[in-house]
């Protein structure tokens, strides 16, 4: 039943009503409510044959309705592809519907970027923290380094590759979990469980690891680490 015809009608769930065209008639019970802000809230929907039989054209028809999935480019693509395998057939979406879902996608999704953006740079301002306390806590091991002739750069390459084996684990993890995460809360929130891209999951382990290696820049400051300095507890 649609909104405004079951308004006017007082109809509630389940009852009973007999809709007759002619001298033919049909009984049927109210199964749902349908609410779109169009035409539709004007029809009522019942099964085909009924429809057929009410109206004493067997075997026609005249309209399908379909439910289609998917992000509003997906469901034009959809409707092209419909065009073109029945040309004879008037193709058209219910513009209350898409246009919702566009508007509801376009904010979800910028919503996720704003939020994607303001994670990648706290962890880089967490991920420089931590590489600004381990400078100062290997400064001996630094000069100990320098001392037996270790270049500067190979010292740093060192710890840089450190911190990108680190961020390769960290990703590894993270990615994972929110995959299984994104599994759960879809089931929980929509009833639908969400099916994760498997590009995202290299896509977010390759930033965890670069915003690992570009936030490791205090390790700059070992380039200034003196082997006596650090000996003679200078340092």
């Amino acid at each position: 039943m649609g909104a405004r015809v079951a308004k006017q009608l007082a109809l509630q769930q389940d009852t009973e009503l007999v809709v007759a065209s002619d001298d033919r008639r049909a009984s049927c019970r109210v199964a749902s409510f349908r609410q779109t802000g169009g035409p539709e809230d004007d029809r009522i929907a019942i099964g085909l044959q009924v429809a057929q039989r009410l109206t004493d054209l067997p075997d026609r028809i005249s309209a399908i309705e379909l439910t289609v999935p998917g992000t509003p480019g997906e469901i034009q693509g959809y409707i092209a592809n419909l065009q073109k395998r029945i040309p004879e057939a008037e193709v058209r979406p219910i513009r209350q519907f898409t246009e919702g879902e566009a508007r509801i996608y376009n904010r979800i999704s910028g919503l996720l970027t704003a939020t994607v953006a303001i994670v990648l740079l706290l962890t880089g301002l967490c991920v420089m923290a931590a590489m600004t306390n381990v400078a100062m806590e290997r400064k001996m091991d630094v000069g100990l380094m320098k001392a037996i002739g270790g270049s500067m750069r190979r010292v740093l390459r060192l710890f840089l590759v450190e911190a990108a084996l680190l961020g390769l684990a960290g990703g590894v993890i993270g990615a994972a979990a929110g995959i299984f995460l994104s599994i759960g809360l879809g089931k929980a929130v929509f009833g639908v469980a969400a099916r994760p891209r498997l590009i995202v999951y290299p896509v977010a382990v390759a930033l965890t690891v670069i915003v690992a290696i570009l936030s490791a820049f205090p390790l700059r400051r070992l380039a200034g680490t003196r082997p006596a300095s650090v000996f003679r507890g200078e340092a």
